[in-house]
């Protein structure tokens, strides 16, 4: 039961038959869910890694959305993106709020997804229950107060978007736009590098702020050497949800900087997961999976 009650949101249905359950049987089931959503949420808080919650991550790129339910992690989140029949980007949790099957086993049709094991169908943009195909007309089960886990979802800038708000807490009221790509113009290529590291965000982020490092582990023949360590001064300044690294001239032992004609440097760090770097001739940004 503990490895199934985090799927249940709102309301929790357990229900096969053609007959209509008793309340007694109704009002057991209720309680038992409510103890275990309870339980689960106790869990949660007990094990949190240290993820940062109600903030925009990426999930994949657009790219791999073509036509078929697609799945993704996100802070230990399964998730099963998609898009409806107008190309719309969606995001829910992979799992069926009825018996827990990953609803990325089953398929998108229009605007519902349809889960693989009892055909209970979803629409894809709010997780709400449309239909239960076993329900008779004798049946007065609700089926528009179950809903599967759904998170708000964006796609910017060849990438998609998802909200990911802290569990067993309700979307705030407003929520922020996700994050665009800073750019000088509207013509720009983009070009996707991966890379997957073993790390905790916080250590990717003293890495970004920690000059000391620079000159042990990016040594190469045309980039820096042991020889060329000298003495220099960053400055960083806080920014809304993160901070920012002060314009400041590229260091004289860094090649690739002098062949690009690079005069200066500013790199801006919002939390938890972006990273704009701009000179006077072009502009970067990194999108990191946690």
């Amino acid at each position: 039961m503990p490895v199934f009650a985090p799927l249940l949101r709102r309301q929790a249905v357990y229900y096969d038959a053609a007959t209509t359950m008793s309340e007694a049987v109704r009002t057991l089931m209720q309680r038992s869910a409510e103890a275990a959503r309870e339980a689960v949420s106790e869990s949660e808080r007990e094990t949190d890694a240290g993820f940062l919650w109600d903030f925009w991550y990426p999930a994949a790129r657009s790219a791999e959305l073509r036509g078929q339910l697609t799945k993704a992690l996100l802070l230990e989140v399964p998730l099963v993106l998609g898009r409806t029949a107008e190309g719309k980007a969606f995001a829910m949790r992979d799992a069926c709020p009825h018996r827990g099957i990953p609803l990325s086993y089953g398929r998108i049709e229009g605007h519902t997804v349809e889960c693989s094991y009892h055909g209970w169908r979803f629409d894809a943009c709010s997780g709400q229950c449309v239909e239960i195909p076993s329900l008779t007309s004798q049946d007065k089960l609700k089926v528009d107060r179950i809903f599967a886990g759904h998170y708000p979802c964006e796609e910017r800038d060849g990438y998609i978007w998802v909200y990911m708000n802290a569990p067993g807490t309700r979307l705030p009221g407003r929520i922020p736009e996700a994050p665009a790509l800073k750019v000088f113009s509207e013509k720009y290529k983009i070009t996707h590098l991966s890379c997957e590291l073993p790390s905790h965000i916080d250590h990717g982020i003293i890495g970004l702020m920690d000059p000391a490092h620079g000159p042990f582990v990016h040594q190469s023949w045309f980039w820096r050497k042991r020889a060329s360590i000298h003495e220099k001064a960053k400055q960083f300044e806080p920014i809304p949800n993160g901070f920012r690294m002060s314009p400041h001239t590229p260091s004289a032992n860094s090649a690739p900087y002098q062949l690009l004609s690079i005069s200066w440097q500013r790199g801006t760090f919002p939390c938890p997961c972006s990273c704009f770097a701009l000179s006077p001739k072009r502009s970067c940004a990194r999108t990191n999976k946690p």
